[in-house]
């Protein structure tokens, strides 16, 4: 069931116009040489998009590795779709495809310290008509630990193919 495929942004970038807008516009404000703050994020900039922003917030252990996620804003359209969930872990999720899935492409974003595309053709049992496709820029305050990311999703309807 799980079609999941999680590639460097950069190679998708210009397949999608939001992808494209956000990784231009990140790199615009960092200069392409660090990380982005929350600072170099102006909602004003980016109000059209921003029904489908999320913020994330990366849960490290001891080891400093990635166990958990949570939900820190969660656009309306994402809200929408994946119900509200701001403020929750991302693994207590209804679906598990669907934290396993945020929690692989946060614990890869943060380890490749780069914007990654995650594309999901079969959501879920339930919801195998959809696909999705999740841009997650990591974001660092101190230019070092990623203590946040921007995540844009986008949910797309599969065509429908008559039989034949």
């Amino acid at each position: 069931m799980e079609e999941f495929t999680l590639l460097p942004a950069e190679e998708l970038r210009e397949e999608d116009e939001g992808v494209e807008r956000l990784l231009d516009y990140i790199d615009k404000k960092t200069g392409g040489t660090r990380l982005p703050k929350r600072a170099d994020i102006n909602p004003v900039d980016l109000k059209d998009l921003l029904p489908e922003i999320c913020f994330f917030t990366p849960v490290y252990d001891d080891g400093g590795c990635v166990s958990d996620v949570i939900v820190t804003l969660q656009g309306t359209k994402a809200a929408n779709f994946y119900g509200e969930h701001t403020g929750k872990s991302v693994l207590l999720h209804p679906s598990p495809e669907v934290g396993r899935r945020i929690l692989t492409s946060v614990v890869a974003t943060v380890q490749e310290r780069r914007p990654n595309l995650a594309l999901a053709t079969s959501l879920s049992q339930q919801k195998d008509y959809l696909t999705v496709k999740a841009l997650y820029i990591p974001m660092a305050e101190d230019g070092k630990v990623i203590d946040r990311l921007l995540v844009f999703i986008r949910v797309f309807r599969k065509p429908f193919l008559l039989p034949t």
